[in-house]
C-alpha cells in the first residue's frame, strides 16, 4: 500500500530566512543576517552607555545640591538672651531721698554726754509741719512721712557772742543739728548788734525721731570751741506716731554729727592789761555799755572772738570786750 503524501501549507513549509533552516535538528542562520544585525549593534551599545552616564551625572548633581542639615548646638539661657532681645520696660527709678537735718536713729547721741551751761542763749521760735501737707503742729496728727520745720536764733544776748551750731534733742538724745548763719536783723536790733547772723532753720523727719512718753523737742547751741551746750529758750511737746523703719529710709541726713570728745578745747592764754582800770564793754565800741572794769596786771583767760580791734575775753571773774590798744595777748 502506497503511502499518501501529507499536504503541507506552502507558506509554512518554506522556512523563514531569519530563522534559518533546520538540518539534522540544528538551525543554521544564514550569513547574510549577521551583517544586517551588526549595523545596529553600536547604536544599541552607545544608547546604553549614554543612559548610564546621564543617570550617574543626574544622581551626582542631586546628591551634591542637597543642603546639609544644620549642626545641633546646645545653647545656654545666657546665649538665648543674647540672641533673642526681649524688650521689657525698665522699672521706674526710686524717688530721690529727702534731705533733712535730723540724724538717722543709728546716729543718735546721748544728751548726758555733754555738759550744759546755765541760762538761755537764744530761742526756738516756731515749729510747724512741713513737706507736702504743711500746717501748724496742732492742725492734724503727725505721720512718718512728715517733716517738722523749726526756726529760731542763737547767741549770747549780753555779749553778742555768736554760736556755730544748734543741736536738737528729744527723749534724752541728740537728734539733729544745723549751722547758725541765717540773717536776723530783728535780733540785731532788739537784742545785740552782733547777732545779725544768728538765725537757724531746721527740718526734722518724724520717722527719724525717738519715741518716749511726754516727748519734747529742745534746742541747744554750740560755741566755736568747747564741749558745753548752751540751752535755748522754749521747748515744744510733740505727739509722734509709732515708729516705722521703712519710712525712715526715705530720708537722708545732711547734718553734722557732734561728739564732745571731738570738740576743740579752748586753751587759756596770758592776757596783759596795761591800763590802770580798763573798761569791759558789751560790744566792741566806745558807745557800748560798760559791764565792769579790770585792773592793770597779767591774767589767764580765754580769747573767744575778735572784731575790728576789740577782743571778747573770758576772765575768771568776768567776760566782755576789751580794746586791743590796752592789752597784749600772749601764748
Amino acid at each position: 500500500m502506497q503511502d499518501t503524501p501529507k499536504k503541507t501549507n506552502p507558506k509554512l513549509s518554506k522556512p523563514l530566512p531569519f530563522l534559518g533552516r533546520k538540518t539534522d535538528g540544528k538551525v543554521k542562520v544564514p550569513h547574510r543576517i549577521l551583517p544586517r544585525a551588526g549595523r545596529y549593534l553600536p547604536w544599541f551599545v552607545a544608547a546604553f552607555i549614554g543612559s548610564c552616564v546621564i543617570g550617574g551625572v543626574t544622581a551626582y548633581i542631586a546628591k551634591n545640591n542637597t543642603p546639609a542639615p544644620p549642626p545641633v548646638i546646645a545653647l545656654s539661657l545666657q546665649d538665648i538672651e543674647k540672641i533673642v532681645e526681649v524688650k521689657v520696660a525698665p522699672p521706674p527709678p526710686p524717688p530721690p531721698l529727702i534731705k533733712v537735718d535730723s540724724y538717722a536713729p543709728a546716729n543718735h547721741r546721748a544728751l548726758s554726754n555733754w555738759s550744759q551751761m546755765p541760762g538761755a542763749y537764744g530761742y526756738m521760735d516756731t515749729i510747724s509741719i512741713g513737706g507736702d501737707d504743711p500746717g501748724p503742729l496742732t492742725s492734724r496728727p503727725l505721720n512718718n512721712d512728715d517733716v517738722l520745720t523749726l526756726t529760731g536764733w542763737a547767741g549770747h544776748q549780753r555779749l553778742g557772742m555768736t554760736m556755730e551750731h544748734v543741736v536738737l534733742a528729744m527723749c534724752g538724745q541728740l537728734v539733729g543739728s544745723v549751722t547758725v548763719n541765717g540773717p536776723r536783723p530783728d535780733v540785731a536790733k532788739a537784742v545785740h548788734p552782733y547777732l545779725d547772723k544768728s538765725g537757724w532753720y531746721a527740718q526734722l523727719a518724724v520717722a527719724h525721731l525717738p519715741r518716749c512718753d511726754d516727748a519734747k523737742l529742745m534746742a541747744f547751741s554750740l560755741a566755736f570751741k568747747g564741749a558745753s551746750l548752751w540751752p535755748l529758750n522754749q521747748n515744744f511737746a510733740v505727739t509722734l506716731p509709732p515708729g516705722d523703719e521703712a519710712k525712715a529710709g526715705q530720708f537722708a541726713s545732711r547734718a553734722s554729727i557732734h561728739d564732745p570728745n571731738m570738740r576743740v578745747t579752748p586753751e587759756a592764754r596770758t592776757i596783759t592789761v596795761r591800763a590802770s582800770a580798763l573798761r569791759v564793754r558789751s560790744c566792741g565800741g566806745a558807745e557800748c555799755s560798760v559791764l565792769g572794769r579790770v585792773s592793770k596786771g597779767v591774767y589767764k583767760g580765754y580769747v573767744v572772738e575778735r572784731r575790728n580791734g576789740w577782743t571778747l575775753i573770758q576772765l575768771p571773774t568776768m567776760a566782755g570786750w576789751l580794746s586791743e590798744k590796752h592789752i597784749r595777748l600772749g601764748s
